[in-house]
């Protein structure tokens, strides 16, 4: 398998036919999630799933669209973020207090994956996290020396994105090749000009719950929007990774 070091495809992003989907990752029996607050029959005011969100309903449950059924819930009435909808897009707007989806352990065996999501951060003071596999991989917004960058981590590697300042929303992207020691950030799709620091871990990902707007943990509230994310075990290729931004861009108002 070739290995993309720093995701840079060097074109505009693929516009994605018009009947495509996510949903085609994850047809060959991928181990992942993908998560869309658009998705019709996939956001729930309850657990079991039985009573639709509408919008300004608090969420207790967003379904794994993959078909992987990693559902990602909140049972703490109080700690689950609101359904939104306005000019034709759908989000989790999550309170920056103690709202999160989190779901079971997932075990990730293997030591590459791709994950895509896009989020705003409505907030500047802290670093906060959008979405995040336990304490391993995640990407978050994160605030240092009075600057806010997204970044994606592995442990303690990190590649931080270019863009600087304080609210943006963004499409990122991301894969972490543990054997290849890789850690690659695309904002928007434009590839991250900042340097890889440390290694990220060896061996297998292991069993992880999949969070968002949150750690696992309960650690890094998001204060902001999640208009949706996916994770998929393996480095996809370029065009795939372009044709998701792609994708998430027309989901989250992002202009590529």
């Amino acid at each position: 398998m070739r290995i993309v070091t720093d995701l840079g495809i060097g074109s505009a992003p693929l516009r994605p036919r018009r009947s495509w989907s996510p949903a085609s990752l994850f047809q060959d029996g991928a181990e992942g999630a993908w998560y869309d607050p658009g998705a019709e029959g996939g956001v729930w005011r309850d657990a079991a799933g039985t009573l639709p969100a509408l919008p300004d309903d608090p969420v207790a449950r967003i379904d794994d669209m993959s078909g992987n059924g990693h559902h990602a819930m909140q049972a703490t009435v109080a700690a689950r973020p609101i359904l939104r909808r306005s000019d034709g897009l759908s989000w989790l707007e999550f309170d920056g207090v103690d709202d999160a989806l989190v779901t079971a352990g997932v075990n990730f065996p293997a030591d590459s994956l791709t994950m895509i999501a896009a989020a705003e951060k409505v907030s500047v003071t802290t670093t906060q996290l959008f979405m995040g596999l336990g304490s391993s991989v995640r990407f978050h917004v994160n605030r240092s020396s009075s600057v806010n960058r997204v970044s994606l981590l592995d442990g303690s590697s990190e590649r931080r994105g270019s863009v600087q300042g304080g609210i943006h929303r963004v499409v990122a992207s991301g894969i972490v090749d543990r054997a290849a020691g890789v850690v690659a950030l695309r904002e928007n799709g434009m590839a991250s000009n900042q340097s890889q620091t440390g290694t990220p871990p060896g061996g297998s990902f292991g069993n992880l719950s999949i969070a968002l707007g949150a750690s696992s943990t309960g650690a890094l509230i998001l204060n902001g929007k999640f208009f949706g994310g996916l994770v998929r075990l393996g480095v996809l290729p370029e065009a795939v990774i372009a044709t998701v931004e792609a994708w998430m861009a027309a989901r989250s108002g992002v202009t590529p």
